[in-house]
């Protein structure tokens, strides 16, 4: 400043025009006074936009790609790092595209490649570590891991204990960075509408006290993993020249998780019920009064240290959904975001306290997401709740890949498309990040096993589109205030004084008290007002514009330097205050130096038991020095287990071998099942349809039966109607010959010639149409020797011990055949044998013959040719009396050479007729039927 205005002394032509504006300025803030706006700011007049103004710079987005390394059971590989910027994928065998004619590899280029040996530090130095740079000077940072399953996308975020990632990494590089300035604890506390409100430093230790955690027991520590068991090396690096050593900051972390497109809180405590357990509530998302979105209702903590900031990380772990599939034991379910916000504000005039103004408090967060790897269904063979989960995954990375294509497409071709956050959540909550409102970075997880080579591709075109989409650049925040820079360096200072001044007062005996020369107490003064540098405001260029910011200036400046001399008065009349109190207790240490001077032997005594303690220690130190030998003694038993791995690792690689050739066993044996399978399947099939013919076959069987059933039937009720015809006729004729035989005017003529003369015209025409309907049996049996006969035998039948039996040599006995049996080749007959009783009490037996004829549609069929009746009778049973009829008809048709007429023989006749007669004594008339049938026959008594 000194050589500006030595300039603008040494030049007269500017001198002039330099005059003019600060006149021109002058007379602005005159007439400005009185008439500020509402919200007491006082807005420049608008001013028309310059052609050469230069719009806002734009980034790209950064897109990095990392490939895992293979792992022991994976042979072929499909992706290798052929630069430091290169990826060349080749499609392997076994993949869509391969089998489809795309035998070339293609090369994808990204802003750094990291090839299978990159490690965990070399990563963070070159992703993350600009990112925290950034957040420490007040820029918002979003960092995506994205691939398929199984890629490495958690292993590169956190890590292991002895390989930690990005995000611990970036914990210890912050909490190294502001353990200097880091603000008291509550002094900033959030107004859950994504902003914070500022405290002082006595309501902050009240609020920290009245909300103290419950202290955990060594035991509980030890038990648990993320106290006990977590081994990790600390990242040692700081950034250290992005901080403002007159702010205060302090450090807020929340995690979240976005599972099936509901928003749900990791750290959110529920209230744990063993009876009926409760889900956890889903969150929505909002917007703040500057157009961020944020979640509702999320918990933010506030974490001093790297150590607390883990114990927020591995609650939250442990609570997130994580389901074993068949790609990966451990697979993410859902879209986890850790963020750090780190909150900083300026400090007050004198570098004591943070100023006391919400509207100076800037917040900025760093966006760690580990999205869930994208994954096919088909691969996984995942079902139910799984398949679920991973339609939902692929949707939101879908909808990240439309926002991304629209985003390129209205920056590339002017258009002005509407991008698709609010189709998922995932891209709800950083569109904030794509309009401008930080950096935006991607590391590209790759997996180079051959059977992933389908699903890399597609995330390889996603990565080539997000990397054409630019973004606006984030400026740095500053706090352009009008207070003195330094602060909190005097104010140090200013305590470092005291404290030398108590330790000089305190070795004298006469001096002036200690406690006068409080450390703690604020000093009495305060800072002027910085430099203000006129030439940085002034310009030829835009004159309205640099003066309308300057007058700003100005009247900042000046209200500033009211508020500084309120607070310097303030201060003043504290400091009296102060003085007085400091009186009245200079007596009241004086009293206390005599307490401390006995104290003082007490001291001495202490000292000699520190010496004491040296001789402890130096016996320490020689066994520190025996432990030293015997863990050299270790180093090398050590190396002998080294050299044994070795020689395992040899045998493991000819297991690995003869394993490699037992897979191609397998592999040739599932080949050979397969087609196994497949002749099964074919033979069930053929069966399936046989079975189906059979069944075909053994209805048409029943119908055809069932017809030959009816027809028997008829034909037996038309034989038995014939019969009872005959037995009416004959009953007539018996009747007509008596008549004719008992008449008086009748002459007496033999017997057997009128019978003879009688028959002829009524016998021989019923005895005709009788034969011609009653089939014809042939005379004798007919013998088979050849045939092979199936023969019918139900159950009921009551085997036979007669002479005559049928004569069968190759037959089949069967009790209930099915159409099978009538389809085989080797039977040709067909024999059912059926039994019944006849009126008499005796067993008739019948016996159905046939010929088995084959169809041409694959049936077959019986054609029933000879019917044979077999009878037997019991010889011990009473022979019952023989019919008048039959006995009559028997002496018409024979003739014995007797006159009916003559007395005597009437007189025989009637004797014998009464001995076998017994019921005519009593009845005229007897009536003989049938069952089922009408009466046939009708017995007249003969009356002499």
């Amino acid at each position: 400043d000194f050589e500006f205005w030595r300039e603008l002394a040494s030049a007269p032509r500017k001198r002039k025009t330099i005059h003019q504006r600060l006149v021109c300025s002058r007379a602005i803030m005159k007439s400005s006074k009185g008439k500020a706006p509402a919200n007491g700011t006082i807005r420049p007049k608008k001013t028309t936009q310059t052609p050469g103004r230069r719009e806002k710079p734009k980034d790209p987005v950064e897109v990095y790609c990392r490939l895992r390394p293979l792992k022991e059971e994976e042979i072929e590989s499909c992706a290798e790092a052929i630069s430091d910027t290169v990826l060349q994928i080749t499609p392997p065998e076994c993949s869509l595209a391969y089998k489809s004619g795309h035998w070339n590899g293609t090369q994808h280029t990204f802003k750094h490649m990291f090839d299978a040996n990159a490690g965990q530090k070399e990563i963070f130095d070159t992703i993350g570590f600009p990112l925290v740079e950034d957040l420490l000077q007040g820029k918002n940072g979003l960092l995506f891991a994205y691939g398929i399953t199984n890629s490495g996308k958690t292993y590169t975020m956190t890590g292991e204990p002895d390989q930690a990632g990005i995000l611990p990494r970036s914990l210890d590089v912050i909490f190294n960075s502001i353990a200097d300035v880091q603000a008291g604890k509550c002094v900033f506390r959030s107004d859950g509408t994504n902003g914070f409100d500022v405290f002082t430093e006595a309501e902050a230790r009240f609020e920290q006290q009245r909300n103290m955690p419950k202290k955990v027991s060594a035991r509980v520590r030890s038990e648990q993993p993320e106290y006990g068991d977590l081994l990790r090396i600390p990242e040692p690096r700081r950034v250290e020249h992005s901080l403002d050593e007159d702010n205060s900051y302090t450090v807020f972390v929340s995690y979240i998780e976005i599972y099936n497109n509901y928003v749900y809180d990791l750290l959110e405590e529920m209230p744990f019920d063993p009876i009926k357990p409760k889900l956890p509530p889903s969150h929505i998302l909002r917007e703040d009064s500057n157009h961020q979105m944020y979640v509702s209702g999320a918990t933010e903590v506030e974490v001093r240290s790297t150590e607390e900031a883990f114990e927020v990380l591995y609650k939250g772990q442990k609570r997130r959904r994580v389901a074993h599939t068949t790609l990966n034991q451990e697979s993410s379910r859902s879209h986890s975001v850790f963020t750090v916000r780190l909150v900083q504000a300026p400090l007050d005039p004198s570098g004591e306290e943070v100023l006391q103004d919400k509207s100076k408090v800037v917040s900025s967060q760093l966006s760690l997401v580990d999205l869930a790897g994208s994954e096919r269904a088909s691969r996984t063979n995942s079902n139910g709740e799984r398949l679920r989960e991973a339609s939902n995954i692929n949707a939101a990375l879908m909808v990240l890949r439309t926002c991304m294509e629209t985003l390129r497409d209205n920056q590339l071709n002017g258009a002005k498309r509407i991008v698709p956050y609010r189709d998922s959540k995932l891209t709800h909550l950083f569109k904030n990040y794509f309009d401008g409102e930080g950096k935006v970075t991607m590391i590209v997880c790759v997996s180079p096993r051959a059977g992933d080579y389908d699903e890399t591709i597609h995330v390889m075109r996603f990565a080539e589109v997000t990397q054409e989409v630019v973004v606006d650049r984030p400026q740095t925040v500053r706090f352009d205030l009008g207070l003195a820079p330094g602060r909190r360096r005097a104010n140090m200072l200013y305590k470092a004084a005291l404290r030398e001044a108590a330790a000089v007062v305190s070795e004298e005996d006469e001096g002036p008290p200690a406690a006068v020369f409080n450390p703690n107490a604020p000093h009495p003064y305060t800072l002027a007002l910085g430099v203000l540098c006129v030439q940085k405001y002034i310009s030829d260029e835009c004159s309205s514009c640099s003066l309308a910011e300057f007058k700003t200036i100005l009247e900042n400046r000046e209200r500033v330097r009211t508020q500084l001399v309120d607070d310097l008065r303030k201060k003043l009349s504290a400091f009296r205050l102060q003085l007085l109190a400091q009186e009245q207790e200079l007596g009241e240490l004086r009293e206390k130096v005599g307490q401390l001077q006995g104290q003082k032997s007490s001291k001495d005594k202490a000292l000699k038991e520190a010496q004491r303690l040296k001789s402890v220690i130096a016996s320490q130190d020689e066994q520190m020095a025996k432990l030293q030998a015997e863990l050299e003694k270790a180093k090398s038993m050590r190396a002998s287990q080294d050299r044994r791995v070795s020689q395992l690792q040899g045998q493991l690689a000819q297991v690995t071998q003869q394993r490699e050739i037992l897979a191609r066993t397998t592999e040739m044996y599932e080949v050979d099942k397969r087609e196994l399978e497949q002749e099964l399947n074919t033979e069930r099939e053929q069966i399936a349809k046989q079975h189906q013919e059979q069944s075909k076959m053994r209805k048409t069987m029943q119908g055809f039966v069932s017809q030959e059933k009816q027809k028997f039937e008829r034909l037996a009720s038309q034989m038995k109607a014939r019969e009872r015809d005959l037995a009416v006729k004959s009953e007539k004729l018996r009747q007509v010959t008596e008549l004719i035989r008992n008449s008086p005017c009748a002459t007496r003529t033999p017997l057997r010639e009128s019978t003879q003369e009688n028959t002829p015209t009524e016998t021989p025409k019923s005895v005709k149409n009788a034969s011609s309907h009653i089939p014809v049996r042939p005379k004798g049996r007919k013998r088979s020797l050849s045939e092979n006969w199936l023969e019918h035998k139900p159950h009921t039948t009551v085997d036979n011990v007669g002479l005559l039996q049928p004569q069968m040599k190759k037959k089949k006995t069967l009790a209930a055949p099915k159409a099978k049996h009538f389809k085989s080749k080797q039977v040709d007959k067909y024999c059912l044998q059926h039994q019944e009783e006849d009126s008499e009490g005796d067993v008739k037996t019948e016996l159905y013959k046939g010929q088995i004829v084959h169809t041409r549609g694959g049936g077959t069929s019986v054609q029933f040719t000879d019917v044979e009746v077999l009878r037997h009778s019991n010889p011990h049973s009473p022979v019952g009396r023989p019919r008048r009829s039959a006995r009559l008809a028997h002496q018409l048709h024979e003739g014995d050479g007797s006159d009916l007429s003559s007395g005597e023989s009437s007189l025989e006749y009637e004797g014998e007729e009464e001995e076998h007669t017994d019921v005519e004594t009593r009845c005229a008339v007897a009536i003989q039927g049938r069952p089922g049938a009408q009466p046939a026959f009708t017995h007249a008594r003969l009356v002499q």
